[in-house]
């Protein structure tokens, strides 16, 4: 652009590239502590990239996410003991073999250590950082609705066409040459359903519910419904037949199970991440109201009866907009909403780190609750007596009970 060009960039999309790059130079990086400064100087390269192109990016992260079922979160018996034999050989070795790590370890940034490298973008690096109440995209979504339209375009992973209002998607930009890589929606859906100009709102639905069925993105992982169906091909075939039929995607999800029940459970995970798309709760940049983002976008569907059970509990709007600045963890605000604490450890697990851990769990949760007590007004908060504690390394829920209240100076 020859101006100053505002786009919404997905930070999280960012920090995951970053991070990957991190694991080709050295993949032990997590080993050696929280915060590397090579990730420090790759972030840096990359914030400079945009600006040299004139571009004014603000970099939207991810807050809360879906309202899952623990157990979801907790890993399987032999994804821990793979990980504790790795963690075991790499201690007797004195040393990292990369094959080995790779097997046994997805490392992901923990919170604080995003937390700290937002804080780095904003106040070093200068550029414009926020904090989505909920899903990043939906957050993107609002800042680029018109008639005042804070950003000019978003840059992130396709699925973000998912989303009403949004007609195009910047995938990945060659800073080098000047190039842009993007996807327009109205050519996806003409060329995935014929019969888009006779029936838009039918088809925007399959698309949206095509994009859950298919979903890998980490956002979406835990809503999309385990079918039994082959491939992707398979599955785009029997939803185009739907679209002919004008039928509903539940019908599809029926027929793949026996069993009544288990269908019910994966209709309700696709039903789930219809409202978390539509409804996710967004920060109204031109008002500064918090409210869901379909009543931003003024989209004429049916608002749920048991949202609760998507997002979680309804809070202050001062929690959110403390979420969206960065004075407050999207843990401490999960937790608040939620009624669970999921303790991914920050980089790496030590001995010292778990020998710590109940300690730590004890002063968060009485932190959390001096929080809380404030704004305990309706029913709903005065029935909660304890939380969910998710420890990675142990598949199992423990319960945290509600400590007594102490005077805080």
């Amino acid at each position: 652009p020859k101006g100053k060009y505002r786009i919404a960039v997905d930070g999280n999309h960012i920090l995951s590239t970053m991070t990957q790059k991190l694991h080709e130079i050295d993949p032990a990086w997590f080993l050696e502590g929280p915060l590397s400064p090579v990730l420090k100087s790759l972030l840096k390269e990359e914030v400079l990239k945009w600006s040299s192109r004139n571009f004014d990016p603000v970099f939207v992260f991810s807050g809360m996410a879906v309202h899952g079922d623990v157990e979801s979160f907790v890993n399987t018996p032999e994804e821990l003991a793979e990980r504790e034999a790795a963690w075991t050989d790499i201690q007797m070795r004195q040393r990292a073999d990369k094959e080995l790590m790779d097997k046994a370890f997805d490392v992901v940034l923990g919170e604080d250590v995003e937390m700290a490298l937002m804080r780095y973008m904003s106040d070093v690096l200068n550029v414009e950082v926020v904090r989505a109440p909920f899903l990043q995209w939906g957050q993107m979504v609002a800042l680029l609705l018109p008639p005042h339209r804070n950003v000019n375009d978003v840059c992130g992973p396709a699925e973000l066409l998912l989303f009403d209002h949004v007609a195009r998607v910047i995938c990945e930009i060659d800073f080098q040459h000047g190039m842009v890589s993007y996807v327009d929606k109205q050519e996806v859906l003409m060329a995935l359903f014929p019969t888009y100009a006779q029936n838009p709102p039918h088809v925007n639905s399959l698309f949206l519910d095509l994009g859950l069925l298919t979903a890998s993105h980490q956002s979406l992982a835990l809503l999309r419904p385990d079918l039994e169906i082959g491939s992707i091909e398979e599955l785009y075939t029997e939803i185009k037949r739907l679209d002919q039929q004008q039928c509903k995607i539940s019908d599809l999800v029926f027929s793949q199970f026996s069993v009544k029940t288990d269908a019910n459970h994966e209709t309700w995970k696709l039903m789930k991440g219809r409202a978390f798309i539509r409804h996710s709760v967004v920060l109204n940049p031109n008002s500064g109201e918090v409210m869901p983002l379909s009543k931003l976008l003024k989209v004429p569907v049916r608002v749920p009866k048991n949202l609760v059970g998507v997002l979680g509990s309804r809070l202050p709007p001062f929690i959110y907009y403390l979420q969206f600045i960065g004075l407050l963890s999207v843990g401490s605000a999960t937790t608040i909403s939620q009624n669970y604490i999921r303790d991914d450890n920050p980089v790496s697990d030590t001995v010292q780190y778990r020998n710590c851990m109940e300690v730590v769990i004890s002063l968060r949760t009485q932190v959390l609750y001096q929080l809380v007590q404030h704004f305990q007004r309706n029913d709903d908060y005065r029935k909660r007596v304890k939380v969910s504690w998710i420890r990675w390394f142990e598949p199992i829920s423990i319960p945290v009970l509600r400590p007594p209240d102490i005077r805080l100076d």
